[in-house]
């Protein structure tokens, strides 16, 4: 990209006001700065997913994810006396374990080191969205201020080329 092309965005160019990137539905479990894991459904823009942690039933238990009926769920590991094993459900575990699992990506935050030790409620995944098309790589569009620029050309629902920004006086 050589040179950029600044158009005024004067016209409607796409359905939406301003252009969009792609985004995949996705949703987190967890808490603390070492402990949560955001999961991701790889080329899904739906909600229509959703996530539950269940503690295992039994000793010895070991810690799983499994998906059905788009219904995802994490059961939580157990030590040999039956109750939640810390060293089995650590977030960067959990997220290697739903990794695994086909359509799905998931990451730990921070060390990873921080578990899961009970069960959490099941949870949407939150709606990702369609990119706009973007037909002109260095093309540049100005709205209200912001400026919307096309790096690549994409001409897909599953863009993610435009980047944005203002200016500011200094």
């Amino acid at each position: 990209m050589d040179s950029i092309d600044i158009r005024n965005l004067t016209k409607k160019w796409f359905s939406d006001a301003t252009p969009k990137n792609y985004k995949d539905a996705s949703t987190t479990i967890g808490s603390d700065d070492n402990g949560v894991i955001t999961v991701t459904a790889i080329d899904d823009i739906f909600n229509d997913k959703t996530i539950e942690v269940v503690v295992g039933s039994g000793n010895d238990i070991a810690m799983s994810a499994n998906f059905s009926d788009d219904s995802l769920v994490v059961t939580l590991g157990t030590g040999s006396a039956g109750a939640v094993d810390a060293t089995k459900n650590t977030a960067i575990l959990i997220a290697a374990a739903i990794d695994e699992l086909n359509g799905f990506t998931a990451t730990a935050s921070g060390t990873g080191a921080t578990a899961i030790s009970s069960a959490v409620t099941e949870k949407a995944f939150t709606a990702g969205q369609l990119g706009t098309p973007c037909m002109i790589g260095g093309v540049a569009l100005l709205s209200s201020g912001t400026y919307y620029v096309c790096i690549a050309p994409d001409n897909t629902t599953k863009n993610a080329n435009w980047r944005s920004f203002t200016l500011t006086s200094y």
